[in-house]
């Protein structure tokens, strides 16, 4: 047997744990991230998992000005579109789907560009698709897991799916009230869902200082307006769909100020919106 340096055998024994140590602790971190997000099972008997059924409801909107994001739900055989106001500034409103992959004709019904909050009408859409479940809190407890799906840089990164956690709530913005959260968010994202881990949807993205510092819509406001509007048969489907306008003036009489939305508020703060 040659002769080994008693350096060299030191060094060789120090690699070997070094690899050890760092599988080791690969594996840990994975499982705490898992234990942390709380993971969906992908494997439940005729139901889909969450995120499947996040990714399932979101679609791409394009105004001919720029790209953002849709959250649909079918209702009266006709199929609605969650999005943010300033995704809905252009003339040609149109709506892609994914898997298969489609573009179909899409038109304003109600805009508010003071909560930045639109539904649209796609009247083509022949799929199925899971029930939207909004939240009824007024906001989640702080650190609490969120999912996002939204089509980062438009067309470029579809339906990107990203985690973070409830940062705060009732933020300034202008004189409108919003939630912050550290989902990642890219230009492409407003209008997109932010969830809880059960799939209930807690708000959509609208504005951002980072794209993991980002303010949503809260689900609350969202309630509120859509009551407001005789809207709110999106979220509950016992409710008759009335025959509402094909658009609205963007000046809305009724859109919420931050003295309907909450009971305080913090100095405004002014942010481009997220697009």
């Amino acid at each position: 047997m040659p002769f080994v340096p008693l350096k060299e055998l030191v060094m060789r024994r120090w690699r070997r744990f070094g690899i050890i140590a760092v599988a080791f602790g690969t594996l840990i971190s994975a499982m705490c991230w898992t234990a942390l997000l709380g993971l969906p099972e992908v494997d439940r008997p005729g139901i889909a998992p969450v995120p499947a059924q996040i990714v399932a409801r979101t679609a791409l909107i394009m105004d001919g000005e720029g790209q953002g994001t849709v959250t649909l739900v079918r209702r009266g055989g006709v199929v609605w579109g969650l999005t943010c106001a300033h995704c809905t500034d252009g003339l040609a409103l149109r709506v892609r789907l994914f898997d298969p992959d489609t573009v179909l004709d899409a038109e304003l019904v109600l805009k508010d560009d003071v909560a930045d909050i639109a539904i649209v009408r796609v009247p083509k859409v022949a799929r199925d698709l899971p029930e939207l479940v909004l939240y009824a809190g007024e906001h989640p407890a702080s650190l609490t897991p969120l999912y996002h799906v939204g089509n980062f840089h438009g067309s470029r990164m579809p339906l990107s799916f990203s985690v973070g956690v409830f940062s705060g709530s009732y933020r300034n913005l202008d004189g409108v009230l919003f939630d912050q959260t550290t989902v990642t968010a890219l230009p492409g994202s407003s209008g997109g869902g932010v969830y809880l881990q059960s799939g209930e949807y807690i708000g959509m993205i609208s504005r951002a200082a980072a794209s993991d510092v980002n303010f949503i819509v809260p689900a609350r406001t969202i309630r509120r307006w859509a009551i407001d509007h005789n809207a709110d048969f999106i979220f509950e489907p016992t409710l008759r769909v009335p025959n509402l306008p094909t658009s609205q003036p963007a000046d809305d009489p009724h859109a919420l100020t931050v003295g309907q939305m909450l009971p305080h508020s913090t100095p405004g703060i002014n942010l481009p919106f997220w697009r």
